[in-house]
């Protein structure tokens, strides 16, 4: 593998906006063609391909648990390739880590043909919009916080095998790929609630400090979403336009809670509805009781326009990755693919 260092180059060509965040969009059964859908199954042990035409799996890549598990599972945004975290366990003595957890990244084609591991401790990982590139967040792991001490972040080529170091200021925890003007932004946790954010522009090569509070940007990149844990502000999520900075109105939790963005244009949000089952009675009182809560349905809501534009059944489960601007959806124990956005 070749390591090379970040230097300013030429305008690099973005085809799409992908983030980390899933979404939900009206059903329909021909939307079920042309997808590639993977899910991590089986406790953290097997990705399979999911037909969702047919609900058919197809297992890809497996490992041997405890001493191996699989996680955060994404497919690039050509459909071409599917990567995903493997760790192996760590081992403790006397209460201490004397061999600690350890990350490899793990790109497979459709087949499953394993295409590239990525033997660098990686802990955060993005696809760029042309799909053979990747931003890598790496560091050791590390109890408690975000169980990773941040080291290095690498922008890394599949084609190439290769990578190029990224200089930030910071030990950023977050990363996204922005398509929206072709940047990289990183984040870390700052003081006052939010994230101190911090960006390169690819076409320049240029690293700068943003003014923004968060980086879970929408697609079109005019809003971002950021989240409180009440110490400055009001505790949950806030939508802040990029621009001028100022927040614009969520709708009320009972059309659902904020889960993302969706599809990978315009700027419509993911709410899922959840619904508690009570499982029995606990000790304590009459009025005591054990639930758990589940995932009952979908509301996708325009922010532009300040309107909820469709909902739905079904769950958009984390735990399934898909192609860009396709959305998997987990209805009566099926995979349904949607896709949008709603108009």
């Amino acid at each position: 593998m070749t390591t090379t260092p970040i230097r300013a180059a030429p305008a690099l060509r973005v085809l799409c906006a992908v983030f980390a965040a899933t979404a939900a969009v009206s059903a329909r059964a021909a939307s079920q063609e042309a997808a590639l859908v993977a899910r991590v199954v089986g406790g953290q042990a097997r990705i399979v391909k999911v037909d969702p035409a047919t609900g058919a799996e197809r297992t890809l890549y497996g490992v041997d648990p405890p001493a191996r598990w699989l996680s955060d599972v994404r497919v690039a945004p050509s459909g071409k390739y599917i990567a995903v975290l493997e760790t192996s366990r760590g081992h403790v003595s006397n209460y201490v880590y004397d061999r600690l957890p350890l990350n490899r990244l793990v790109v497979l084609d459709t087949s499953g043909r394993i295409v590239q591991i990525v033997e660098r401790d990686v802990r955060r990982f993005t696809w760029r919009c042309d799909s053979d590139k990747l931003a890598l967040i790496t560091g050791p792991y590390r109890e408690g916080g975000f169980e990773f001490r941040p080291d290095s972040v690498l922008l890394h080529d599949v084609a190439a095998n290769s990578d190029v170091p990224v200089a930030f200021p910071i030990r950023p925890t977050e990363v996204v790929w922005a398509a929206f003007d072709s940047s990289v932004y990183v984040g870390r946790p700052s003081g006052d609630d939010s994230l101190e954010v911090w960006r390169l522009h690819l076409s320049t090569g240029n690293i700068s400090r943003t003014p923004y509070r968060g980086l879970l940007f929408s697609p079109s990149g005019a809003f971002y979403l950021t989240r409180s844990s009440g110490l400055r502000s009001r505790p949950g999520w806030h939508v802040v336009e990029r621009v001028t900075g100022r927040e614009s109105a969520l709708p009320d939790t009972s059309v659902g809670v904020v889960r993302g963005w969706a599809f990978s244009t315009g700027d419509q949000l993911l709410l899922i509805r959840r619904q508690t089952e009570l499982l029995g009675r606990a000790v304590g009182g009459p009025r005591a009781s054990l639930g758990r809560s589940r995932v009952r349905g979908y509301a996708v809501y325009d922010v532009a326009s300040r309107r909820v534009s469709g909902r739905g059944d079904g769950d958009p489960s984390e735990s399934i990755a898909a192609s860009p601007g396709v959305v998997p959806i987990v209805r009566g124990g099926r995979v349904e693919i949607l896709r949008g956005p709603i108009p």
